[in-house]
């Protein structure tokens, strides 16, 4: 059957993600099937035409490596890459003679092959000897990953990007604490890591893939003086932020950092009121200036019923064709759509939608408490990790229809906490 390859990485469409699914390359292994496609195939034969001039290992990230080669005329750069087989390529420049591909997507202490192949404008390909590079030893101890269960057929293709707290001893240092941002594949093994984070112990860090998912971008809650900041897989800065003050100051950047349509990115600013704690909704432009903002402070006289307090966001996500910024406040327990072209409130869930009279629960159980990470869907419906209240027991994952003219919700799946042989809360996150 013909070869399947995964290319690239596929992008994080929503803010506020902490962790998503992202094909990536190591997740899809070539067929045992000759036939292809791909004129560099898959065998062990060298037609003698390239060289690998030097594979280069990164300090800063020994799951990775770079390739380099010189041709004597333009030719695309691909390095073909596994551990046994050639299950695996990263493509490099379209047309080069100066040829370095970035290999990424390793697993720790690992010996694989690599072969550089270049196609030239008449269509052939050359490709290299098969030489090897081995790992090293993953640089942070204290986490490993257990899959309990995995059924390849069930699962999104992909990786796991997340951000971990660890604790971590190392011969000869004393123990240290620290902030990772990783990615990991279907089996749980670390690909690839950033360390830009080393020796903060932050609970509010948001990781998002960027673009085409060729960079990541991390920010919410770092500690200050860092600066949000967007990297390429290598890890080189390709755009930071502002300088972030104390957590808890006015101007500080909490819990969402993001990047939207358009370039612009989106973060949360603590902002103190007469002495409560409200919230700016900014949005920066490439070069960090703010172009839009809005105040949760319009919630005092909106949502009277919960008085003057802290309004505390924690989740946020932009969409272009609604014309809509959409904020969460977890203490006010309410999701709202404000018109990005003049700041008004449109609508808030929990206050202007009806229930569904189908719906055979209590009324207070229906709409989200305290909740986190909510979001509207392609389809327009919202999905939401309800924390609820800790006299309810046990939290619940819930997917609501929404029916914006009608100002009414029809509850369509839910995931509670006590349906399970582990019943589970959490309080928080």
């Amino acid at each position: 059957m013909p070869r399947r390859y995964v290319k690239r990485i596929a992008p994080l469409a929503l803010c506020g993600c902490l962790a998503s699914g992202c094909p990536l390359p190591g997740d899809d292994p070539i067929g045992d099937d000759d036939t292809t496609d791909d004129d560099t195939g898959d065998d062990d034969s060298w037609d003698g035409g390239l060289f690998i001039d030097e594979i280069v290992g990164l300090d800063h990230n020994v799951l990775s490596c770079l390739v380099r080669w010189t041709t004597d005329e333009p030719a695309s750069s691909r390095v073909e890459f596994g551990a046994g087989a050639l299950a695996f390529f990263v493509d490099g420049e379209a047309q080069a003679t100066e040829h370095e591909v970035f290999v990424f997507g390793m697993r720790a202490e690992t010996t694989y092959a690599l072969r550089a192949c270049s196609t030239f404008a008449d269509g052939d390909t050359s490709c290299s000897e098969i030489e090897e590079f081995t790992t090293g030893a993953l640089p942070f101890g204290g986490f490993s990953a257990e899959i309990t269960v995995f059924d390849e057929a069930a699962t999104e293709p992909g990786w796991l990007l997340a951000n971990l707290m660890i604790e971590d001893v190392e011969e000869g240092e004393e123990h240290q604490e620290r902030s990772l941002v990783v990615m990991l594949d279907a089996e749980g093994q670390v690909v690839w890591y950033d360390r830009q984070l080393d020796g903060h112990l932050l609970g509010g860090i948001d990781t998002s893939l960027v673009d085409d998912g060729s960079g990541v971008l991390i920010g919410g809650e770092l500690p200050a003086g860092a600066r949000a900041t967007e990297i390429d897989l290598r890890g080189d800065v390709l755009w930071d932020a502002f300088e972030q003050g104390e957590l808890g100051v006015s101007g500080t950047s909490h819990h969402v950092f993001c990047k939207v349509e358009g370039g612009h990115y989106l973060t949360l600013l603590y902002d103190f009121q007469a002495g409560h704690l409200a919230d700016q909704v900014v949005e920066l432009d490439e070069s960090g200036e703010v172009v839009w903002s809005w105040s949760s402070t319009q919630l005092y006289d909106l949502l009277p019923e919960f008085g003057v307090q802290a309004t505390w966001g924690n989740a946020l996500q932009f969409v272009a064709g609604d014309d809509a910024v959409y904020y969460h406040s977890r203490t006010y327990s309410s999701w709202v759509k404000i018109r990005r072209s003049d700041g008004d409130v449109e609508w808030v869930f929990g206050r202007d939608f009806a229930i569904d009279p189908d719906y055979q629960g209590p009324y207070e159980a229906f709409f989200p408490t305290q909740a986190h990470s909510p979001v509207r869907l392609d389809d327009g419906n919202l999905l939401v990790f309800d924390n609820r209240r800790p006299e309810d027991a046990c939290s619940r994952v819930v997917e609501y229809e929404i029916d914006e003219e009608a100002r009414s919700a029809r509850m369509v799946w839910e995931y509670p906490g006590e349906d399970v042989d582990d019943p589970w809360y959490q309080a928080a996150w």
